[in-house]
């Protein structure tokens, strides 16, 4: 998987290498691998220190393709790149908590927790609850749901005194310190929500179903104690 330094000034000149599934979980899995063989407390530290480096590029991957695909939900290599993770991210969820599962059952569990603290350990048994194979196909689902939505606002360009603004670049005319500013530039933001009300609520009502049938099968009640947990809370 590609390994990121921060010798750059600007996000756009970072660009991502292909990446596939089976790399990524190759590096996981040869990481659960040097955990096993650990001869002792010292080695297992060495490799949850390259885990945090990997898992910390895997999260750069994703959030430049989130950044590069916000920016331009045309552009077709960063859909195409936001349609895979969207694909493969809860399958690589299985081999991550299994990493975690294995550092949790440590027998330098005491070394480890001397050298990472107990927070760390609290927050791995809340990663532990959250995820099960059995809720992988929702997770696509839920991962797709929440792109569907993305896609609808970052596409959204709205013609305003004589030229065209995103979403986010209305911001400045909504809050602007002219009155008759703020209020035509609200009517044609929330004109946009208005024009794709049935779309919006299609996608909550799916994701509404998908996040109560995850939480189900993970023994919750709802979602709301298992949002809480997915962010360490």
């Amino acid at each position: 998987m590609q390994h990121f330094t921060p010798d750059f000034n600007k996000l756009s000149e970072v660009d991502i290498q292909p990446f596939t599934k089976e790399d990524i979980i190759e590096g996981y899995n040869s990481l659960i691998t040097r955990l096993s063989s650990a001869s002792n407390s010292t080695e297992a530290i060495s490799v949850i220190k390259d885990f945090f480096a990997y898992e910390d590029d895997l999260s750069s991957i994703i959030s430049l393709v989130n950044y590069h695909h916000t920016i331009d939900v045309s552009n077709k290599k960063y859909s195409d790149y936001k349609d895979l993770l969207d694909e493969i991210l809860p399958s690589i969820g299985e081999v991550q908590n299994q990493f975690i599962f294995d550092v949790f059952n440590s027998k330098f569990r005491p070394e480890l927790e001397k050298e990472f603290g107990d927070l760390f350990f609290k927050q791995q048994e809340l990663s532990l609850k959250t995820f099960t194979p059995e809720i992988i196909d929702d997770l696509v689902l839920e991962n797709k749901l929440t792109s569907n939505y993305a896609n609808l606002l970052s596409s959204a360009l709205i013609e305003f005194e004589g030229e065209k603004y995103s979403l986010s670049q209305m911001g400045k005319f909504t809050t602007s310190f002219d009155r008759e500013t703020r209020i035509k530039a609200n009517e044609k933001v929330w004109g946009f929500y208005k024009e794709n009300d049935a779309k919006i609520g299609e996608i909550y009502s799916e994701m509404i179903k998908v996040r109560t049938s995850i939480a189900k099968k993970l023994g919750y009640e709802n979602f709301v104690q298992l949002g809480y947990d997915r962010m360490g809370r």
